[in-house]
C-alpha cells in the first residue's frame, strides 16, 4: 500500500481554519509560503515526508490521516488480479455439488 494526499483536502481545512497560506506555513514551521504552497498544491512528483505531512497536520490542528488516504500499488494490483484469477480457476475444477 502506499498513501496520497486527499485532493484538495490541506485547502480546504486552512480555508475553514481560516487561515491563509503565510500563517499556515509559520505554524508549520516552514521558511515560507511557497514551502506550503508546494505542499498543498502537490507540486512534488513525491509525496510528502511524514514530518511534513505532521506539520501541516499540527498546523491545521487535524491528523495525517486527516489528509491522506490509502492505495494500491501497481504491484499490488497486479498481484490481486492474479490471485483472483488463480481463485477463478481452482472453483472450476470442482466436482459438481461440492461444497469445499
Amino acid at each position: 500500500m502506499g498513501i496520497r494526499l486527499k485532493d484538495g483536502e490541506i485547502r480546504r481545512r486552512r480555508e475553514a481554519a481560516p487561515l491563509g497560506q503565510a500563517e499556515a506555513a509559520a505554524r508549520a514551521g516552514f521558511g515560507s509560503a511557497q514551502h506550503w504552497s508546494n505542499v498543498e498544491r502537490g507540486t512534488r512528483s513525491t509525496a510528502p515526508t511524514v514530518e511534513t505531512l505532521l506539520r501541516v497536520a499540527r498546523a491545521l490542528g487535524c491528523t495525517v490521516e486527516d489528509l491522506v488516504e490509502l492505495v494500491d500499488t501497481p504491484d499490488q494490483k497486479r498481484a490481486g488480479k492474479a490471485a483472483a484469477v488463480r481463485s477463478e480457476e481452482a472453483g472450476k475444477g470442482k466436482p459438481k455439488g461440492a461444497t469445499k
